[in-house]
């Protein structure tokens, strides 16, 4: 019988032209690459990083001879849909949190929809790489200058800085203009690394890091 509708409550929006696919299959011998052959730029990382997260060594789908990957512990349940950024309205308006999960193109169209999304009651989590190609930001939260790269240091979160995480590589951070009734979720040498503002029935959560990934490759040439 028909179970009824399917609760999803989480949406990653990619770009319309995003080609992504996953980092490694069965069908070329080409890693980390989208359209086929382009290899994998800072926001198609970011995406590969949330659905490891979502479905942990989703990966070793169709690479290996058994099961490894496609029989994956889901901690969050099956709990998440991919979207394109040409999605209508109505259908962002399904999902209780949305995250702008690759490099978007941005534009006033897009931000018009998201700025709609949040005064409705949504959730979003957008990196500062993400809200740069928003014209004018988000919610009264916006890129106000160039990316500052930090040495491995501890960033304080919560509002009372009682929790430390340490960052053991190099990494960036943009600096944020946000309005003065906006909380800072954590910092980093008194800078703000994540911020949250409600807007309208919603509330917005912006992460100072470009994508969320070090400053230089883990492996590889150094960066020149």
């Amino acid at each position: 019988g028909q179970p009824g509708t399917m609760m999803v409550p989480i949406a990653l929006m990619l770009d319309f032209f995003a080609g992504w696919t996953v980092p490694r299959h069965l069908y070329s011998s080409n890693v980390y690459r989208v359209w086929g052959n382009l290899p994998y730029r800072p926001g198609d990382y970011w995406t590969d990083a949330l659905l490891d997260m979502f479905y942990p060594v989703y990966q070793n789908s169709s690479y290996y001879h058994d099961e490894s990957g496609f029989m994956t512990a889901t901690p969050y349940g099956d709990a998440v849909d991919c979207l394109l950024s040409d999605s209508p309205g109505w259908l962002l308006a399904r999902y209780p949190l949305l995250v702008l999960a690759g490099g978007l193109r941005g534009g006033a169209e897009l931000r018009d929809k998201l700025q709609a999304y949040l005064a409705e009651g949504g959730l979003l989590v957008a990196t500062a790489a993400n809200l740069k190609e928003l014209p004018g930001g988000l919610a009264g939260v916006r890129v106000s200058g160039p990316a500052r790269r930090f040495k491995p240091t501890t960033v304080e979160m919560g509002q009372d800085n009682r929790t430390a995480l340490r960052e053991d590589a190099e990494f960036d951070l943009y600096p944020l203009s946000f309005p003065s009734q906006a909380a800072v979720l954590a910092t980093c040498d008194g800078h703000p690394a994540a911020v949250s503002v409600v807007h309208g029935k919603g509330r917005l959560i912006v992460l100072a890091s470009p994508f969320g990934l070090s400053a230089r490759p883990a492996f590889g040439a150094p960066e020149k």
